[in-house]
């Protein structure tokens, strides 16, 4: 989300950790509302879990807060502060830094663009001080990995819930020439371009658009969807239509809780499982189509 108003504004979620469950309900309220799972920090502090989320409107997140007030969850409370843009800054600025995202490819914040120097990496550069989606998450990590290992005679590529644009352009610089990249955030969608132009990368067909009423019915060699669990299973059969017969499809944003749930949907498709990648708390799975 880019921020032009001089404040933004944190709801943060605090539970007690080791409460899963009461975690995944409330992250499956947020994917409902439309929040996109890269846009949540989550930290684990002082024997509790945490999940926080940004906004620019300061209606917008008193709206969300009291939707997830309303799932009346015990041990679970709620925060809304507002930050200042150099509070915003600040705190991207302590915490994130440099970091390798893959074999191939780091991740800069554009702060530091002219500071970093190029080695045996290719940079790619985020303003973290617009959006989340960075690389730091587990899902888009494993996304990134398995694009990277599977890019060999890769054309096309269709990133689905694109976020800051990051798995676009890598996929760029893996060698796709057709590139389309969607998310239902309209946020997401400037933070993209702008990351884009950042990094000089030539993407211009990328756009606003939810799953559910895309309409699209071109094909291609790579298609990546990084969506929560229930939109993957509920979707499943209209993102494979994406994917050419013998080419590619990663998805992520699959909670290991609901791993085994998910490849049990999935089984019933014309796909080939390739690989499957867990982390700590999510998983992401490549598929080959048959």
């Amino acid at each position: 989300m880019s921020i032009k108003n001089p404040k933004t504004f944190e709801l943060s979620i605090k539970f007690k950790s080791g409460d899963s469950g009461q975690v995944a309900v409330v992250q499956g309220m947020l994917a409902k509302e439309g929040v996109d799972q890269e846009t949540i920090v989550e930290l684990e502090k002082d024997n509790h879990a945490f999940l926080s989320i940004y906004f620019q409107i300061e209606s917008e997140a008193k709206k969300l807060y009291r939707k997830i007030e309303g799932l009346c969850l015990k041990r679970v409370s709620i925060k809304l502060i507002s930050l200042s843009a150099k509070d915003w800054q600040d705190i991207w600025k302590k915490d994130f830094k440099p970091f390798v995202l893959t074999k191939r490819f780091k991740v800069v914040p554009t702060w530091l663009k002219e500071t970093t120097r190029k080695n045996k990496y290719e940079l790619i550069y985020i303003d973290t001080s617009m959006a989340f989606g960075t690389g730091l998450h587990e899902t888009t990590r494993f996304m990134a990995q398995l694009i990277e290992q599977r890019f060999k005679d890769v054309r096309s590529f269709l990133d689905i819930g694109t976020g800051t644009g990051i798995l676009a352009m890598i996929a760029l610089r893996c060698g796709a020439r057709e590139l389309r990249a969607m998310d239902i955030s309209e946020d997401a969608v400037a933070v993209a371009k702008q990351n884009f132009r950042e990094n000089n990368c030539v993407i211009k067909d990328v756009f606003a658009a939810d799953i559910q009423k895309y309409r699209g019915r071109k094909q291609y060699d790579f298609v990546a969807a990084n969506l929560i669990t229930a939109d993957l299973i509920q979707f499943g059969l209209k993102i494979i239509r994406f994917v050419k017969p013998g080419k590619y499809l990663a998805v992520s944003g699959i909670s290991l809780e609901n791993l085994r749930m998910f490849q049990k949907n999935f089984n019933q498709y014309p796909l080939r499982c390739l690989k499957v990648k867990k982390g700590k708390k999510w998983a992401a799975v490549l598929y080959k189509k048959l």
